[in-house]
């Protein structure tokens, strides 16, 4: 009989490394003595909530429409000729934790500057909430190492997985290589600090993100500490749940058969795109399938 292995999406990693970070954000937190006595979710990072309330903010199409101020900010941004780099919060969906923590980054000077100059024209506890940690240190180191994973780790990683020319086989030296530098990450992040590439393969853009995010910084110190933590909460989640495409594990295939490896795909992103694309019908359409539901079990 032939063995059948149970395979993984690579993408999901994205998705469960930001969830890991959580918890390293969280034990910084608890080591800096940061909390928010106004948070409504028990046991949630500071930091979190701190992007999503930014994100809710200064997002015109998918942030608060009552509350929020997306307009007049993307206007005064727009003064300033600067786009606005922030994208829409969905938690822990994929690199969107990491890319909205760089964006939160780079924006933070935009951002107070903007709630303390009396160019907004609301004032709610949100916009007050975003005002109180705009400035605080310890949040923005953590923005800013969320940022650099992002440009380092998980963005590069993202487009390993999409590139048509590795293999689901071709993906294990990518996983030893991340496990080992996320290792060393662990114990000292000061080679993340610098810029220094994670998979030389790929091509990086330093755009003004980018840029902002590397540049020296006051924060340096403090932005090394907080990648140890999010490096040292990750660890485990990628040696548990790479195993078995890590040296020694049972889909660790150095010679692979080339045939096999062009149908093994990397990632499940299609088959979710179609049940995606059926919810989104659903949604719009909800009657529909319990109509067609209703005539089938009486035809």
């Amino acid at each position: 009989m032939a063995h059948i292995d149970g395979l993984f999406c690579g993408l999901h990693i994205l998705q469960n490394m930001a969830t890991a970070a959580l918890n390293g954000m969280k034990t910084f937190e608890k080591a800096n003595n940061v909390s928010n006595p106004n948070s409504i979710y028990e046991g949630n990072s500071v930091c979190n909530e701190f992007i999503y309330e930014v994100a809710k903010s200064f997002i015109e199409m998918s942030g608060c429409q009552k509350s929020g101020d997306a307009a007049d900010f993307n206007d005064y941004l727009s003064l300033l000729n600067v786009k606005n780099h922030l994208v829409t919060f969905l938690h822990n969906r994929f690199n969107i934790l990491f890319v909205d923590g760089g964006a939160v980054f780079y924006h933070r000077s935009h951002i107070e500057i903007y709630l303390s100059s009396g160019r907004s024209s609301k004032n709610n506890k949100l916009l007050s909430s975003v005002k109180n940690f705009i400035s605080n240190k310890v949040l923005l180191a953590e923005c800013r190492a969320l940022g650099m994973i992002s440009k380092l780790v998980t963005g590069p990683l993202w487009r390993l997985l999409e590139n048509p020319d590795i293999s689901f086989f071709g993906m294990n030296d990518f996983w030893t290589l991340l496990v080992e530098k996320v290792s060393e990450f662990s114990g000292d992040a000061s080679s993340l600090l610098l810029g220094h590439k994670v998979f030389q393969e790929d091509n990086i853009e330093e755009e003004d993100v980018y840029k902002c995010l590397f540049e020296k910084s006051d924060l340096d110190d403090l932005t090394v500490l907080a990648l140890q933590h999010l490096c040292t909460a990750i660890l485990p989640m990628l040696q548990r749940q790479l195993c078995d495409q890590l040296p020694g594990g049972t889909l660790f295939v150095p010679n692979a058969d080339p045939a096999q490896n062009t149908v093994l795909p990397r990632t499940n992103r299609r088959s979710e795109a179609d049940f995606s694309a059926l919810d989104r019908v659903d949604r719009k359409a909800p009657q529909k399938y319990r109509f067609n539901a209703r005539i089938k079990s009486t035809a």
